[in-house]
């Protein structure tokens, strides 16, 4: 599984959870998870310095 399943899957989780929306409140939850697609979209393009230092080395 990678990570954009494991956010996936999480965030799947977190909309079925009635304690989130208890204790934060359900406009606050929807808030949260209509971010998340872009969080996830911007997490699987970042590029870290682990793979700048790696592989630019190589070009």
């Amino acid at each position: 599984m990678n990570n954009k399943d494991d956010l996936d899957k999480t965030n799947t989780e977190f909309k079925k959870c009635d304690v989130f929306f208890q204790a934060l409140g359900s406009s606050f939850v929807k808030l949260f998870m209509t971010d998340k697609p872009y969080e996830i979209s911007d997490f699987q393009n970042h590029i870290s310095d682990w793979e700048c230092n790696e592989y630019l080395e190589l070009y």
